[in-house]
Order: C-alpha cells, then sequence, then structure tokens
C-alpha cells in the first residue's frame, strides 16, 4: 500500500511539472540592471546567445545554478544539421556541452545583471562585458546590395538599389 502511494504521488509530481525546474508556477521575479544581457543556451559564457534582455525588463526566475539564472521554459532548438537556428552569436551545436538537450534548451541569464527590485528608471544601467563586443559585431555597413533570407539556412537572393 505504502508502494502504491508513493507510486502514485511520483506520477503525479511527475505530470504537474513539479521538481524538474519547469513548473507552471514562477518560483519568483527579478529585473535587468545591465544595458543588455544576453540570453544563453545554458548557464556558460561559452554557450550561444539567443538574444538579449534590456534594461529594467522583467524576467521569471524558473532555476538557479552558480551564478545563473534560467529565465524561460524550455523550447524547441530547432536544429537543424547539428546547429540550433535560433542561435544569434557563439557556439550553435545542438549539443548536452552548449545545453541543448532532445533538441530543447532554456535561456540563461547571469545572475549578476539581476536584481529583486525593479531599477529606477533614471539610474544608468551596468554595462554587461560582453554587449560591447556585440555591439561591435552588430554595427550596420552600407551596401550597394544586400543578400534577403526567408529562412535561416536558405540560400539569399540579391536586392539592389
Amino acid at each position: 500500500m505504502k508502494r502504491l502511494i508513493l507510486v502514485c504521488a511520483s506520477t503525479l509530481l511527475a505530470l504537474s511539472g513539479c521538481g524538474n525546474g519547469d513548473a507552471g508556477g514562477a518560483s519568483s521575479d527579478a529585473w535587468v540592471t545591465a544595458d543588455r544581457l544576453n540570453r544563453r543556451t545554458c548557464p556558460e559564457v561559452a554557450c550561444g546567445s539567443v538574444g538579449v534582455l534590456f534594461f529594467r525588463d522583467g524576467v521569471t526566475v524558473y532555476e538557479q545554478r552558480n551564478g545563473w539564472v534560467r529565465v524561460s521554459r524550455r523550447y524547441d532548438a530547432s536544429c537543424y544539421n547539428g546547429e540550433s537556428e535560433y542561435v544569434d552569436s557563439g557556439n550553435d551545436a545542438c549539443s548536452e556541452d552548449n545545453g541543448i538537450v532532445d533538441g530543447q534548451f532554456g535561456e540563461w541569464v547571469s545572475a549578476a545583471y539581476l536584481s529583486s527590485e525593479r531599477p529606477d528608471a533614471q539610474r544608468e544601467p551596468v554595462v554587461q562585458p560582453d554587449a560591447v563586443t556585440d555591439d561591435l559585431r552588430r554595427k550596420s555597413v552600407a551596401a550597394v546590395a544586400l543578400r534577403i533570407r526567408l529562412h535561416p539556412r536558405s540560400l539569399a537572393g540579391a536586392v539592389s538599389s
């Protein structure tokens, strides 16, 4: 009888999402204190960047690990030929080392740039060190022709002025 109760309780926990870090309810909220904060595929700087959060953006904290916070539920990494189509820069490998397990990942940010209280809008945001290098990589350039892709892995067609 005790074994049956234990099995039933474990099944209910698994079905509800409790214990796996993806529980339906948020464990806490936090706000971004950095000017720009990279969202990564795993809790390491070496992991791929899937976008940024901005100063005073609010996030839901799902999990904490070694100075990092997971701010999203796990979702499909859109892996194609072993690479995630969601990774903007850095490591795009669909591998466990990059936080992509069974084709899914969660978004991680450094806890150092989060606060439990929303920052004052008049205050200057903290500059995240690798946000500066991301800015330099994303500078615009003048072009005579522009190649546009309908899909991240498709061949681009040229558009001229």
